[in-house]
């Protein structure tokens, strides 16, 4: 009788380095006040972010704080600059194919594009994101860049002032 072979062992992925556009953003939280104003968004079944607008005002402090409230998928945020969200999503959609882009969390090199993100968020885990608001009032919108999710999940942060029409 002839012994069977142990198979080798499946490959692991490999550990990452923590994304440095994450260790930036993080040392910038360190800075802010206070009094900054708290805002919450869940990822929830169905590739939907809830809520999927916010209103913040301009030159506040924020402290938002992102939840992945679906307990079947990983989801990120990226908070872009305004009319980026096309040119980003089918950046995204391209690293689908790369092996390697879970170690940028699947956020596309592009900083004139991206303004703030999390890093891939299993289910019942949370990030938090420390900015100041700009001071012009605009839309930015949000988006998941998971592989397959942008066109569906997104949603729009607005800088306004109580006054102020929503762009």
């Amino acid at each position: 009788k002839v012994p069977k072979a142990d198979a080798p062992d499946f490959p692991v992925a490999k550990p990452y380095p923590k994304d440095p556009r994450l260790i930036a953003q993080e040392k910038l939280a360190a800075n802010q006040p206070a009094d900054a104003l708290n805002y919450n968004i869940e990822a929830q079944p169905g590739l939907r972010f809830v809520p999927n607008e916010l209103v913040v005002p301009p030159g506040g402090h924020i402290t938002l704080t992102i939840r992945n409230k679906d307990v079947n998928m990983q989801h990120n945020f990226v908070l872009l600059q305004p009319g980026t969200l096309q040119k980003v999503g089918e950046a995204a959609t391209l690293l689908a194919n790369d092996p390697l882009a879970l170690g940028t969390n699947y956020v596309p090199e592009d900083p004139n594009s991206i303004w703030r993100m999390t890093r891939v968020l299993n289910p019942g885990e949370e990030y938090t994101i420390d900015f100041n608001a700009p001071d012009t009032p605009e839309a930015y919108p949000f988006v998941c860049t998971f592989p397959g999710h942008w066109q569906v999940m997104r949603g729009v942060l607005y800088v306004a002032g109580e006054d102020d029409e929503l762009p």
